[in-house]
């Protein structure tokens, strides 16, 4: 399995989307997926 490089979480996120079949995520979507990826990794 390759592996890959981001920019930022957002692009990440995006490209997980597109692996997994899903539509375009909001802005809203994105938020909350980085919120909780901030609580589960406690970066703030």
């Amino acid at each position: 399995m390759e592996e890959r490089r981001f920019k930022n979480r957002s692009e990440q996120i995006e490209w997980y989307a597109k692996q997994r079949g899903w539509g375009p995520l909001t802005e809203e979507d994105i938020a909350a997926l980085d919120d909780a990826v901030r609580m589960i990794t406690n970066l703030d």
